[in-house]
């Protein structure tokens, strides 16, 4: 939704940025009461709506992004155009249910750079290699 980039707490003067990200997030109405700590956030269960929170997080909170983009209300800090998120939220959840695309730099993003390319098609059969290692079909 937005982003704010702030100095260093531990060390202020070495001028490396912080990148906080207000997300928009459907959480169980349990893990709306106390949003201060992300970590205990959980999603909603099948029998609750659930709400959705403005959730302030730092930038390695995130492992991937979608392809998905979704029109939000102008103003997100009232409780109908969060109602609305949340649906919106529901809704691109139940078409793509379980794999919501991922945001393609190539493709998507329309970046055109030959390192860049060569880099993510490594990245990609290294991940694929990871997936069907032996090591990952043993059970502990």
């Amino acid at each position: 939704m937005n982003f704010h980039k702030k100095p260093d707490p531990v060390n202020p003067l070495n001028g490396q940025l912080h990148y906080i990200l207000d997300v928009a997030m459907l959480i169980s109405t349990e893990s709306a009461r106390d949003i201060s700590n992300v970590a205990q956030l959980q999603p909603p269960p099948a029998n609750d709506a659930g709400v959705v929170e403005i959730v302030p997080m730092t930038l390695d909170c995130v492992t991937e992004i979608s392809a998905v983009r979704i029109r939000l209300p102008q103003d997100v800090r009232n409780r109908d155009a969060k109602q609305s998120i949340g649906r919106t939220i529901k809704e691109v959840m139940r078409r793509f249910d379980p794999n919501l695309p991922r945001l393609d730099p190539l493709n998507d993003m329309k970046m055109k750079d030959a390192v860049l390319e060569a880099n993510i098609t490594r990245l990609e059969a290294l991940e694929k290699r990871k997936k069907t290692h032996p090591i990952r079909l043993v059970s502990c």
